[in-house]
């Protein structure tokens, strides 16, 4: 019974000390892990992407917001519902349409969005900025040096491996 008290013991600080190796790993950590890049999806000239007819995406549902507009963001807004060419991409699942539920400003309604892929549309400015910062971190476990371990501490620690774009939009003209 005493060997089950000990192990049970030990077993609660490895996961105490895991709690906090996980608490370490602060936003910080996890931006300075390298970008994994991943090859554009739409293979097209410059002049291909000037001369094809480009629709102008357009939100397909709203919900009424609460707020009201604050008059510091009205260059912003103004800035970011200009509408860019662009393309977007889905990185996860090749192909699929890129839906979301998404508002930038204060006072805006909540805008439920349906973004073609793989090929040049107009979309606003803050939505293009949206989806290329959808991104997710891809974690691993790491084996510590055997001389670095103290007693009843993990042999392992949970490190950022990479990152990785989940959907990504590229600006055809200038950039944002």
């Amino acid at each position: 019974m005493a060997k089950t008290t000990k192990e049970l013991e030990s077993a609660a600080i490895a996961a105490t000390k895991m709690q906090e190796q996980m608490s370490a790993l602060t936003q910080d950590a996890m931006q300075s892990a390298p970008l994994h890049e991943v090859e554009a999806q739409t293979k097209m000239t410059k002049k291909q992407v000037e001369e094809y007819d480009a629709p102008v995406i357009r939100a397909t549902k709203s919900m009424p917001s609460t707020g009201k507009a604050l008059p510091q963001e009205a260059q912003a807004r103004e800035d970011g519902w200009k509408y860019i060419k662009c393309i977007a991409e889905n990185n996860e699942v090749v192909g699929e349409m890129i839906e979301f539920w998404y508002k930038k400003f204060s006072g805006d309604p909540i805008y439920f969005w349906q973004v073609p892929v793989n090929k040049p549309i107009y979309l606003p400015k803050h939505v293009a900025q949206h989806i290329s910062d959808r991104k997710y971190h891809v974690m691993k476990m790491q084996s510590k040096p055997i001389h670095e371990v103290a007693f009843g501490e993990p042999m392992d620690r949970l490190v950022c491996q990479e990152t990785r774009r989940r959907l990504d939009c590229r600006s055809v003209q200038f950039g944002f």
